[in-house]
């Protein structure tokens, strides 16, 4: 093994070993001492999975950028009107759930992957179950509970990968892009792209020429710029864009930025609805 001394030329990513364990990244040219022998060390192997604290910290940063928009489009999709959830519930619930989700998947797993609720089941609860058959909110929470309990069970069991190699890839891919079709058609709606229409078709196109079309595009423009350069948490800018805009525009600017939710009661009644229903 050949002597490494200050003054050797390295390249790539290593430890090396003199006057104390060092750690050389050659991306940025600096020499890192090797402090995480302890407890992050132990636990999460940073040097033997060649990384460091810091690297850990940036790339957890970026994923909490590139999926934070989810705290803001969730509530709106569970929290419309009709479906009677309360928005803000909605958000209290989607950041506990993302972060028990992402700790257990940290911790537990030790996996560097960040957890959050898919918005395509998100709509498919709001507009499919509780609006669409006009089933009640609560019940249908239910369902995803007994759902949550089989995937656990398939998963401990290694169920799950044999079922998802029975399933033909074609399926696969055909429920990715149909959610997003789905999320699609919600968000056209929404801005009136698409109206229902009179005749036989079920849907027509709207007006075009409405002030909200206009930002909707402009929030897209945004959004796919930023992703085209690799912008760090650009989908969260151009939601965060249009949506000053849309304040501005409307004068509906929130009276207050943080808010706790509350102590909630669960009633009798309810519990015992859910004992019928499992």
């Amino acid at each position: 093994m050949a002597d490494i001394t200050e003054s050797s030329k390295l390249t790539g990513y290593g430890t090396i070993n003199y006057r104390g364990s060092r750690e050389y990244d050659n991306e940025s040219g600096i020499h890192h001492h090797n402090r995480n022998s302890g407890l992050l060390e132990r636990w999460f192997k940073l040097s033997e999975r060649g990384t460091t604290v810091g690297k850990e910290i940036r790339a957890g940063t970026t994923s909490f950028l590139t999926i934070s928009y989810i705290l803001l489009v969730n509530p709106f999709i569970l929290g419309q009107p009709n479906t009677d959830i309360p928005r803000d519930d909605v958000v209290f619930g989607t950041a506990v759930g993302s972060i028990v989700g992402s700790l257990i998947c940290g911790l537990v797993a030790n996996l560097p992957f960040t957890m959050a609720p898919g918005l395509g089941l998100s709509a498919y609860f709001s507009y499919g179950l509780v609006q669409g058959q006009d089933l009640p909110w609560q019940g249908c929470l239910t369902c995803c509970t007994i759902a949550g309990m089989i995937m656990f069970l398939l998963a401990i069991t290694n169920l799950s990968d044999v079922i998802m190699k029975i399933i033909p890839n074609t399926i696969k891919v055909a429920t990715v892009v149909g959610m997003g079709l789905l999320l699609t058609m919600i968000g056209m709606q929404k801005i009136n792209i698409v109206v229902p229409s009179n005749d036989e078709s079920i849907v027509r196109l709207g007006d075009m020429d409405t002030i909200e079309v206009w930002i909707s595009l402009l929030g897209l423009t945004i959004l796919g710029t930023l992703s085209y350069w690799d912008v760090k948490g650009s989908i969260l800018i151009g939601i965060l864009t249009v949506t000053v805009i849309i304040w501005t525009k409307d004068n509906t600017w929130p009276d207050k930025y943080v808010s706790h939710p509350g102590e909630k009661k669960i009633s009798t009644s309810f519990l015992l609805e859910q004992q019928v229903l499992i």
